[in-house]
């Protein structure tokens, strides 16, 4: 004979008190007002949506996405951020296998960071990325591509970090808010050796 496991529910939580979770994000001024989705669960496999609404300084947001998996990786698929006329959308992997890794790619536009962050107002645009895994050594690279404004003083945010092992490098860096600015590369290998060359006019 044969028998399997088949689950199907609905969350509905309101009011998430994730300060008391997480009390080291305390200092973050923000509201996670309901989540709720529907989600099934049948022989290992798991799927579903979540829905979040929350409240900023600057206001109401909310996130969306769908999401899948199973024992060993779960999938948000089409992960869908509005925050005001702002907008975020991409997609999350992660592994929690043996190789435990993630892989990400979110694009942004017109992202206001008030609402996450009080007393910088603003509109980003561009794109995040990020893969790597953890086992059986750190490996991982982030690619920042951004611009847009931030108190009023136009942005303008170019990294690469790439990670292997002990071996960390930052190579180009471009930072620009205002007339202030920063670019060059660093390096940070065995030992804690750390060389480069940074460049910055403030």
């Amino acid at each position: 004979w044969q028998s399997s496991l088949a689950v199907q529910g609905q969350l509905d939580w309101q009011d998430l008190p994730w300060q008391r979770l997480w009390p080291q994000l305390d200092a973050l001024d923000w509201r996670l007002r309901r989540l709720q989705g529907p989600f099934s669960y049948q022989d290992g496999r798991y799927q579903g949506e979540l829905h979040a609404e929350a409240d900023g300084p600057a206001g109401p947001f909310t996130l969306h996405s769908p999401f899948a998996g199973d024992l060993q990786r779960v999938q948000l698929a089409d992960v869908r951020l509005q925050a005001g006329r702002g907008q975020a959308s991409g997609r999350l992997e992660l592994n929690l296998g043996a190789q435990a890794g993630w892989s990400t790619h979110l694009q942004l536009r017109d992202i206001d960071p008030a609402y996450w962050q009080a007393g910088l107002p603003g509109r980003i645009a561009g794109s995040l990325h990020s893969e790597g895994q953890w086992q059986p050594a750190l490996q991982g690279r982030l690619v920042v591509d951004l611009h847009g404004q931030v108190r009023q003083q136009p942005l303008r945010w170019q990294a690469t970090l790439q990670a292997q092992g002990e071996l960390w490098s930052l190579a180009p860096l471009q930072l620009q808010l205002g007339d202030n600015r920063i670019d060059g590369q660093a390096s940070l290998g065995s030992g804690q050796r750390l060389a480069g060359e940074l460049r910055w006019k403030l």
